[in-house]
C-alpha cells in the first residue's frame, strides 16, 4: 500500500484547494502501526513526480479527482494563491511542462 506524506511541493500547492495535512498524518500513523491482522514488513520512501502543463491544469486535475473541490477552486483568491505556489515550487521541464513532487511511503504488509 502506498500513501503520500503530508509535506512536499505538491502538498504545498494543493493546500489552498484542500489541506490534506491532518488526514495524511493520521493515515501514516495508522499504517505504521500495522493494523488488525497484518504485520508491517517494510516501509520504503520514494518520490512521486507529476507533470502539469501549468497551474490551471493542476487545478483542473485536483477538481477532477474530487468534484467537491470545485467551489473552492473557483475562488479568485484561491486560484491566485495556487498559481503563486505553483510558480514557486514547480520545476520546469524541457518540453514546456512543469513537475511537482510528492514524498510518499510504500508499506508492505503480510497477514499475521
Amino acid at each position: 500500500m502506498f500513501e503520500p506524506q503530508p509535506q512536499g511541493h505538491l502538498s504545498s500547492v494543493m493546500r489552498r484547494i484542500e489541506d490534506e495535512t491532518e488526514v495524511r498524518t493520521d493515515s501514516q500513523a495508522f499504517l505504521a502501526s500495522a493494523p488488525g491482522r497484518f504485520d508491517l514488513l517494510e516501509t520504503v520512501e520514494y518520490e512521486l513526480v507529476r507533470p502539469y502543463a501549468d497551474a490551471a491544469a493542476f487545478i483542473r486535475g485536483s477538481v477532477a479527482v474530487d468534484p467537491e473541490r470545485a467551489e473552492k477552486a473557483r475562488d479568485p483568491e484561491v486560484v491566485a494563491d495556487v498559481e503563486a505556489q505553483f510558480e514557486r515550487f514547480a520545476e520546469p521541464l524541457d518540453d514546456g511542462r512543469f513537475v511537482l513532487t510528492q514524498p510518499c511511503l510504500f508499506y508492505r504488509f503480510r497477514l499475521a
